[in-house]
């Protein structure tokens, strides 16, 4: 059965001031919330999701926004990126660099800016990346600054700092240093997470057939089909 295609927007997303530029092109849904984008950002770049964030810019009406998770202290007129849509500040029906800005921990300050590609379609429930550039930055690295500072001395065995940095990365990244690739960008592994994501956020409940089914498969269980009647 072919999934049923649903009308998409694509966005090239990429980290700001980083050299080489880090980047992604981004298919997804256009009844997407910013909260789900958030959670896309999060998946293709390879970041952890342990910071706030926020998107902000100015709209069409010459407000500015700011768009992210409400707490007690956020400023006054803040909103709730689970309350707004995708559609909302990215028009696929106008390419062209977006106002708005996507922001990810506010002590690095790692500054995301947001093109619209354009109208796209992809199967429902799905995300996809077309393409992009370099691996993500490791988090808590010290931003864009220390970041490259980070890829400098890894690259160097006889840097004085090496044995550090490398002691550090590993025990952030549980990578070795040696095998560390700041150029490197696997788009079958960045797809792989996007569809892990795609089908949390999308989740569907388990049907009766399903779930009588895992029980047979799991505990053996022959007797009387399970029923939902008290729904």
């Amino acid at each position: 059965m072919t999934a049923t295609e649903v009308p998409a927007v694509e966005l090239r997303i990429s980290i700001n001031e980083t050299e080489p530029l880090i980047w992604r092109q981004l298919v997804l849904p256009q009844t997407a919330t910013l909260a789900d984008l958030h959670e896309v950002i999060q998946a293709a770049f390879g970041w952890k999701n342990a910071h706030l964030f926020d998107f902000h810019g100015k709209g069409k009406d010459g407000r500015k926004r700011a768009i992210g998770i409400l707490a007690d202290d956020s400023p006054e007129g803040a909103e709730s990126a689970t309350e707004v849509g995708v559609l909302e500040l990215f028009d696929p029906t106008s390419p062209g660099m977006s106002p708005f800005e996507y922001v990810y921990d506010f002590g690095d300050h790692w500054t995301h800016e947001i093109e619209v590609v354009g109208v796209g379609e992809l199967p429902e429930t799905t995300i996809v990346c077309k393409s992009g550039g370099m691996r993500g930055p490791v988090e808590d690295s010290g931003g864009v600054g220390g970041y490259s500072n980070l890829v400098r001395v890894i690259g160097d065995t006889k840097h004085p700092e090496y044995q550090d940095a490398a002691g550090w990365l590993e025990w952030v990244t549980s990578e070795k240093a040696e095998n560390f690739d700041p150029t490197a960008f696997d788009l079958n592994a960045v797809n792989a997470d996007l569809d892990r994501l795609s089908r949390r956020i999308w989740a569907e409940a388990p049907s009766l057939e399903d779930m009588n089914a895992s029980l047979r498969r799991y505990f053996g269980y022959s007797g009387k089909p399970i029923q939902m009647d008290w729904i």
